[in-house]
């Protein structure tokens, strides 16, 4: 120990200095210690101002500074017990070592990182990639390796105290065993949290839990507290096993919390292949979902943890958290004189001690705030700074409070948490916080005209004066707040120092000398205090007794008796300081507003002028708090017009050119409008896209890298001057009347294109050139909801390939924005996207069905979860109905005994939410009655990658376990078999030509077309799916019984009879088939009413069946069931429709042609789940 050189005691008085064999110097009051600091760390002491003395280094540093008032003794204390077994320090570079003399190798798992901590001054380890409590893994954690240290665990076993210091974080605390610093798999020890179900008391609290027992079984021994450590707080746990005397203890932060008796004296070592000392979980043997071998995990900070050989004292355990114990600030100043407190019902209190009644006007109403954890009031009706009259506000009348106008008078601090909203800040006086009639005090803006300065300032304004009359005195700060954030303002009249003085975001902005020391009271009749607005006597125009006020929210508003100091003031603000965001990026290029009119303009810096088109019409939005452009007259994605859009014209604004040229963002925010499913066509949201250019759009399934109708950015960058399209496609397909916020960047430097949609990086694709090729002349104009296009023919208003629904905002920024510009943009217009989308996504109701009492009936979509409860409502029913989850993405519901026929409104309920479904028609039966099966028509084309008639299309019908896969065949002139709907591929006739001639054409997913021979090698993986062949009609009838007669022999020939039935349009080739080939399924197709059959003609002609188009069965309503009484089978096509499909079904038809073949499987698993 280094020896203290000199020590004065000439100002300590009655002090007495005991000294002990030391490291550490204690200074200590009434038997408490109030600071530790290193004897090394100390040189002498020196005598300081008055009796103060002071401690201090080598260098004349001051250590500590202390009076005698202050202190009764000092001590050199014993030194910290020493972690013997097990002492972890973390690292800047996330990795641990053990500094005891063990010296373990301290493993890290999961990317735990770690972080510099200024209160502790050192590394603190980093989890949050845990599942809290999850028995199976814990990821992130750090663990020593004991099982070949016998002296460990005879150290353990003799007795032994952890210690740890910890802060859990977690959003609602599980009711899990979670554990700090364990090693606990069937014996051991370790500090944890405990379930409320276990232990001796019903919390989920800190405990300290070694295992003990009288013999070789294991025994828990619960030292349980009755702590329950709340997120984001440290806590500091020493666990004590005291062998000899049979006691196991807790401490949390320093004190004994608990202390158990324990019977027996026999330590249980944790289970073999367990040996594991880990921190931020347990140890746990390998195998099954136990990945890692580390369970029960927590997330948060780990600070310190330590193993000693002995059981300490409390003594000791007390001195381990007074070295570790972050000294408290000093709490906050108290406002005596008001205090205002805002209730979720919109109405206020004053919690000072005044307990002022607080009156709110105009219907201001009050919302919760998460940035700052309670209500905030919300002012929007006011007219900003008018000097008549302000609408909504808070106030209290102090009129008749003189004891409050002393305080006021003696010297006083105003303080107040706002954030303004305005479209454009008013060069006018507005009040946020004030008494201001003729007199008073308040924090305001000023205007440009009054006071020292210019600007439209934050001003503290108290009156102030060397005699009875007023004397405003201007504390002007250099802060003009920004719509849209928070200020934090505090203003002090300092009486005795006759200063003034503004604090913004916790600085000191300005202070102004007065000469004066007479506060100059409000004006009799106007002695009330404001939020929100200034006092005034009521009279004329001024009917609310409140004037000049602002739109915003209000946070705090208090008054203190006193003058506050500097440090209070920056006290104040850290209190309430939320971490600020970056500010959003500014629009350079292109930032179209809409008015109130039908107009736009572009509030960027190029002000281009904002044309609009077709009578487009703006309307408010609540929810993003301004107009908002509304299209509804055009015809979605129309190639050649447009009706409804918004454009501007830089046909000649080069330098705009040159920026697009050089990188550039675009941002758009748009709910389309559209019923049914979206149109497979390219849809034009915000582009300028003429042979080349830029934009956002949704594109077709058939363009670009997927087969979906996505969101897609769509800039053209070459490696020389040809047009080369960059398809940065998501894979959201917008949904009708929700909100989609969607950025597209192309980053020249990176040679990257990214798309965002709704703050999350949906795709970021390579890009090999570097040369923008713009937009065709004549087609230079970006357009908001079209593209652009040469006027000419059907192009009759200059703008293609619209949209119907509404745009919010329409931005082009100059650079590359990074992926936190992205978000930041995002951010900023969240809640009002989050509100339009749904809770359940891709969603699907069965839309016509049968039902029955205690039918169970099915709902698809993702998001469901339990509790949820789906309603069935029409105008004499209603049920609410719990709803199953399934495996699957969908719910079952039990429908109840009384269900009725009826067309049904559906919806879900969540708690507080609901969310309307869709509309159903129910059938009630006493028994279902359906026949029948699913063909899908030309395949299964609709899911990606496949196209109509492709090999994809036959393999998705086979694995969808649809009945039947209907295809379309011609025999080429050299009499081979292809797949294709239509007479020619390509330009080429395929009848008239050769297979050679046709072979390489491909298909829209990029498949070669397929031939017969093909198909069959496909049919050959399928164990239900058949091969629905329509003989397509050849130029000759001849012909096509020749093309029929070869698709059955070839079926034949590769024994596949079973899986092939026939149809045609060609009546002739029917009945060829049916009497040459007996044994073979056939069915005629119509469409003509001029050209059908009954079912008595068809059986006549050799038992053919009906395969007909919806309208023609409507039309002939006997058909199905004379059919079916003949012993033949009917088919209705093609059904696009949910609803048709259950109509069919009920109608009795056997099976259903569909282009959604997948939603027709879900139909008849309903009537098989149900039969």
């Amino acid at each position: 120990m280094k020896k203290i050189k000199t020590i004065s005691l000439l100002a300590m008085g009655a002090v007495a200095l005991s000294i002990y064999a030391s490291d550490f110097l204690y200074f200590c009051r009434n038997g408490e210690v109030t600071q530790i600091v290193p004897a090394e760390n100390v040189d002498r002491f020196v005598k300081g101002t008055g009796d103060v003395l002071v401690a201090v280094d080598a260098d004349g540093n001051e250590i500590y500074s202390f009076s005698p008032e202050e202190l009764d003794s000092i001590a050199f204390a014993e030194p910290l017990p020493k972690a013997d077994l097990l002492d972890v320090v973390f690292n800047a570079d996330g990795t641990a070592e053990d500094v005891s003399p063990m010296k373990f190798k301290v493993e890290r798992g999961g990317g735990a990182t770690t972080e510099w901590c200024d209160a502790y001054g050192r590394y603190v380890a980093k989890l949050t990639g845990n599942e809290w409590g999850n028995s199976d893994v814990a990821e992130q954690f750090y663990r020593v390796d004991y099982r070949g240290n016998q002296a460990f665990k005879d150290a353990l076993a003799d007795g032994h105290t952890l210690e740890v210091l910890f802060m859990p974080e977690y959003t609602t605390l599980p009711d899990r065993e979670a554990k700090v610093f364990a090693s606990h798999e069937a014996g051991g020890t370790g500090i944890m949290f405990k379930t409320s179900g276990s232990g001796p008391n019903k919390l989920n609290a800190l405990t300290f839990l070694p295992n003990v027992s009288t013999g070789t079984n294991s025994s828990w021994q619960w030292a349980a507290s009755d702590v329950v450590p709340e997120s984001d707080t440290y806590y500091h746990v020493v666990g004590v096993w005291d062998k000899d005397a049979k006691k196991a203890r807790i401490y949390i932060n320093g004190e004994l919390n608990n202390e158990i008796d324990i019977s027996g004296s026999n330590f249980i070592q944790a289970k073999e292949g367990a040996n594991f000392f880990c921190i931020g979980g347990d140890a746990c043997v390998v195998g099954g979902n136990k990945t890692t071998g580390v369970q029960n995990g927590i997330n948060g900070r780990v600070v310190v943890a330590r193993i000693y050989d002995d059981p300490l004292t409390a003594e000791q355990a007390g001195r381990l958290y007074k070295a570790v114990d972050v000294p408290k600030p000093a709490p906050l100043p108290k406002a005596d004189l008001l205090d205002v407190v805002f209730n979720a019902d919109g109405t206020a209190e004053d919690v000072s001690p005044m307990k002022f009644k607080v009156e709110r006007g105009g219907e201001a109403t009050a919302e919760w705030s998460d940035a700052y954890g309670r209500y905030v009031a919300k002012l929007s009706d006011n007219k900003w700074g008018n000097g008549d009259v302000a609408e909504q506000f808070y106030r209290v009348d102090y009129s008749g409070n003189q004891a409050f106008k002393d305080a006021l008078a003696d010297g006083h601090t105003l303080e107040v948490l706002f954030m303004p909203e305005y479209t454009t800040l008013p060069d006018s006086e507005a009040k946020v916080f004030a008494s201001h009639e003729a007199g008073g005090t308040g924090i305001m803006f000023k205007g440009t005209w009054s006071g020292p300065n210019k600007l439209n300032a934050l001003t503290f304004l108290p009156n102030v004066s060397t005699g009875t009359n007023s004397s405003w005195q201007w504390a002007a700060s250099d802060v003009v707040p920004e719509s849209g954030k928070y200020y934090h303002v505090v203003g002090v009249w300092d009486k005795d120092a006759k200063k003034a003085r503004i604090y913004v975001n916790g600085e000191l902005n300005n202070e102004i000398d007065i000469s004066g020391s007479n506060f100059i009271q409000a004006k009799d009749g106007a002695n009330f205090f404001c939020i929100g607005g200034d006092a005034c006597v009521p009279g004329g125009n001024k009917t609310t007794g409140v004037q000049n006020g602002i739109n915003g929210r209000i946070v705090v508003a208090r008054i203190y008796d006193d003058a506050l100091t500097a440090e209070q003031a920056g006290r104040l603000y850290e209190a309430v300081d939320v971490k600020k965001p970056a500010p959003l990026p500014k629009a350079d290029l292109l930032d179209v507003v809409f008015n109130a009119d039908g107009v736009a303009v572009d509030a960027s810096p190029m002000k281009f002028k904002v044309e609009r088109g077709g009578e487009a019409t703006t309307e408010w939005s609540d929810a993003f708090n301004r107009y908002v452009a509304k299209l509804s007259d055009n015809k979605w994605g129309n190639s050649d017009v447009a009706e409804q859009f918004y454009r501007v014209d830089y046909s000649d604004n080069q330098a705009f050119k040159d920026a697009l040229a050089d990188g550039h963002t675009l941002e758009v925010l748009f709910m389309p409008a559209y019923t049914g499913n979206i149109q497979n066509v390219e849809a034009k949201i915000f582009a300028s896209h003429e042979a080349g250019g830029t934009g956002i759009m949704v594109k077709t399934s058939w363009t670009g890298p997927n087969g979906l109708n996505a969101l897609t950015f769509l800039p053209n960058v070459s490696t020389g001057t040809n047009s080369s399209w960059q398809w940065a496609a998501s894979d959201v397909v917008p949904e009708p009347y929700a909100y989609y916020h969607i950025i597209g960047v192309w980053d020249k430097d990176a040679q990257k294109a990214r798309i965002y949609v709704n703050g999350e990086l949906k795709n970021e694709i390579s890009i090999s050139g570097t040369n923008f090729i713009l937009a065709k002349d004549g087609a230079n104009y970006f357009c908001l909801g079209g593209d652009a296009c040469v006027p000419g023919g059907n192009k009759t208003t200059g703008v293609q390939n619209g949209i119907n629904g509404q745009i919010v905002l329409a931005r082009i920024y100059d650079d590359a924005l990074t992926a936190e510009q992205a978000e930041l943009l995002y951010k900023d217009v969240e809640e009002g996207v989050a509100a339009s989308h749904p809770v359940i996504e891709n969603l699907t109701l069965l839309e016509n069905v049968q039902v029955k009492a205690g039918a169970v009936y099915p709902i698809y979509g993702t998001g469901f979860e339990d509790g949820d409860i789906i309603v069935f409502e029409n105008a004499s029913n209603r049920w609410e109905l719990p709803a199953k989850k399934n495996e699957g993405e969908s719910v079952n519901v039990i429908l109840p005994d009384d269900v009725k026929s009826g067309n049904y409104s559906v919806m879900l309920k969540r708690g507080e939410r609901s969310q309307f479904l869709g509309t159903v028609d129910f059938l009630r039966v006493k028994n279902f009655e359906s026949r029948a099966h699913i063909v899908a028509h030309r395949g299964y084309w609709a899911k990606a990658g496949a196209a109509q008639n492709s090999r994809a299309a036959l393999r998705n019908a086979i694995e969808l376990k649809a009945y039947g896969s209907e295809t379309d065949i011609w025999l080429t002139k050299d009499n081979i078999l292809v797949i294709n709907h239509d007479p020619s591929i390509g330009g080429v006739t395929i009848q008239d030509s050769n297979y050679d001639d046709i072979k390489d054409k491909t298909l829209s997913n990029g498949e070669v077309i397929p031939t017969f021979a093909d198909y069959l090698e496909i049919l050959k993986e399928s164990d239900y799916c058949k091969l629905i062949v329509e003989i397509k009609t050849h130029s000759t009838e001849a012909r096509t019984i020749e093309a029929a007669k070869a698709a059955v022999e070839a079926v034949k020939a590769a024994g596949l009879e079973d899986k092939a039935e026939y149809i045609a349009f060609d009546y002739a080739t029917c009945k060829a088939l049916a009497s040459t080939y007996p044994g073979i399924k056939v069915q005629f197709l119509c469409d003509r009413s001029s050209e059908v059959r009954t079912p008595a003609q068809l059986n006549n002609d050799g038992g053919i069946s009906i395969d007909y188009n919806g309208n023609m069965l409507s039309s002939n309503s006997t058909f199905i069931d004379d059919a079916h009484k003949l012993g033949l089978v009917v088919n209705v096509w093609t059904i696009r429709s949910n609803s048709e499909i259950g109509e069919w079904i009920t109608k009795g038809v056997d099976f259903i042609t569909t282009d959604i073949p997948d939603l027709g499987m879900k139909y008849i698993e309903y009537y098989d789940l149900n039969k």
